[in-house]
């Protein structure tokens, strides 16, 4: 199945433009010995031998690079090869976003398709969930 890479890209604007780059570091505990910038935080790079904060997160515009390894891309970037170099996934960066996208409903009617792979969302079925709802759930079921 062919996937739209006009979907990947407009999902991945919307997770980079509502997920909070922060967040993200203290949900994996990678928010220690963080350098606070103008722009953002310093972190030790989590994808090699870090002992100095290399890698740079702009906060405002969720991006990062590594100025050691070189790895750089947005949020949704991050969480990928961290999903394969730290945790062992094999989802990729469209899996990575069709998974956040089929647990927020919110999302899906904001964009007007409930994957990537589907073509749109039934709004006469549709029932609204708070975002904080689905966040809690989501805690729960990991």
């Amino acid at each position: 199945m062919k996937i739209s890479d006009d979907k990947i890209k407009r999902a991945s604007d919307y997770f980079n433009s509502h997920l909070s780059f922060e967040d993200l570091l203290k949900e994996k505990g990678l928010y220690t010995d963080v350098k606070i910038t103008h722009e953002g935080v310093d972190i030790k790079c989590p994808f090699h031998e870090d002992w100095d904060p290399s890698m740079k997160i702009n906060t405002h515009r969720n991006i990062f690079k590594c100025f050691s390894c070189g790895v750089s891309g947005n949020l949704m970037k991050f969480m990928a090869v961290y999903d394969k170099e730290i945790l062992g996934g094999t989802k990729g960066y469209a899996g990575i976003i069709e998974n956040l996208l089929k647990n927020d409903r919110v999302a899906q009617v904001s964009l007007g398709f409930k994957s990537i792979y589907e073509d749109s969302v039934d709004l006469d079925n549709f029932r609204p969930v708070s975002y904080t709802h689905l966040r809690a759930h989501e805690t729960r079921s990991n």
